[in-house]
């Protein structure tokens, strides 16, 4: 019975452990709330900080008459929403923090400068105090979301990144401070990312990031369009003023034929003199647009192959990590089964040798202690008989 007992204690730890493993393969690690809450604020600055942008140079455009610094109001909001969208949606999400702040850094550094005078002229000012909202805004994000050391740290490693990478003109070339931000950390860059998160963590992370495309490369197309135009020459009282002469031309070519149908020819070419003009302007538009979504979905397409490679490696680093455990944990379940199956060979063995014992020598004994009985009684009836006599 007691060796049933520990067979079936053998068994139920196998089943244990089987269940172990089958929850250690199929856990997910989540984002500590430190990584999810610098996730959230990073895309939420990035958002606001562009929307600022937005407003400031639509403000200028508005107001200014010189066309010079309206396109590059234009420039500066165009190139802010793609910057910001190449930042700040990474798979690190301290380091699309850290990567934020510095471009919001070289961004002001920049504006403020001597410069940015001569693309803005008297509204450089006001463009400087935009740019140094956006730096505060992401600055106060970072000492709100890391310790006092790392905050020190951190705020040092970005300020002499910005120093040796700064930004030159309105196309915000900025090159990410990943590799420096890495060393800084000693981190190597094969164990860097250690968890995307869970399922639900990372379809929000992507779904986030696909609003903010769409609803970014809406504005680029338009503003793009508009550009276009101006360069041009032809705003919205130019294209009313088409419209209006494309109007005209067409009343003409009726009361032309009603009244004198010689002369239709004449007013045909002239109608269709102002349709080419006309759509000559909007074919140029659309080739352009074209251009502008081929580079779009090009860089769409290198975003994605990217945190696809990072998740291939994340992924594989992980399996190799489950496998060296999982052979671990095999490993002590057959030493500690051996183990068991060891004490109770040894506890049978006993009990056996006992039990042989017992059977063997008991009669012997019963033997030797009962003849011994007869023998002192037999003496005793002799000693009474010689007393007797």
């Amino acid at each position: 019975m007691r060796f049933r007992t520990y067979i079936s204690a053998i068994l139920i730890l196998f089943v244990l452990q089987s269940c172990s493993l089958l929850k250690i393969e199929s856990a997910q690690e989540p984002l500590t709330t430190s990584q999810l809450n610098s996730r959230l604020l990073t895309q939420s600055f990035i958002a606001d900080a562009s929307e600022r942008v937005e407003w400031a140079a639509d403000s200028i455009i508005y107001e200014e008459a010189d066309f010079e610094i309206q396109k590059n109001a234009y420039r500066w909001k165009l190139k802010t929403l793609t910057s910001y969208r190449e930042v700040g949606f990474q798979t690190m999400p301290q380091l699309a923090l850290v990567d934020a702040w510095a471009l919001s850094l070289a961004m002001e550094n920049f504006l403020v400068s001597d410069k940015a005078r001569p693309l803005f002229g008297k509204w450089q000012p006001y463009v400087a105090n935009i740019a140094h909202t956006n730096s505060n805004a992401i600055e106060k994000n970072a000492r709100s979301l890391l310790s006092e050391k790392n905050y020190k740290k951190l705020d040092e490693l970005v300020e002499n990144y910005v120093q040796k990478n700064p930004i030159y003109g309105l196309n915000f070339r900025h090159k990410s401070i990943r590799d420096a931000y890495l060393e800084a950390n000693k981190t190597p860059d094969s164990t860097a990312l250690k968890t995307v998160g869970t399922l639900s963590e990372v379809m929000t992370n992507f779904s986030n990031r696909l609003v903010y495309t769409s609803e970014s490369t809406g504005k680029q197309l338009q503003w793009n369009t508009e550009l276009m135009l101006r360069e041009q020459g032809i705003d919205s009282a130019s294209l009313q003023k088409a419209f209006n002469s494309m109007d005209n031309s067409l009343n003409r070519l009726v009361t032309t034929a009603e009244t004198t149908p010689e002369m239709l020819d004449e007013s045909i070419k002239d109608f269709r003199r102002d349709m080419q003009i006309l759509f000559l302007g909007l074919h140029n538009d659309i080739e352009s647009s074209k251009v502008f979504f081929s580079e779009e979905r090009a860089s769409i397409d290198t975003i994605i192959e990217r945190e696809r490679i990072a998740l291939d490696s994340m992924v594989l680093r992980e399996r190799k990590a489950l496998s060296k455990e999982v052979n671990i944990l095999a490993e002590e379940a057959i030493n500690n089964t051996m183990t068991h199956v060891k004490d109770i060979i040894s506890s049978v063995l006993f009990y056996v040798v006992l039990f042989f014992a017992i059977i063997l020598f008991l009669p012997f004994l019963l033997g030797y202690f009962t003849g011994r009985i007869f023998q002192k009684n037999k003496n005793d009836k002799e000693n009474e008989v010689r007393n007797s006599k």
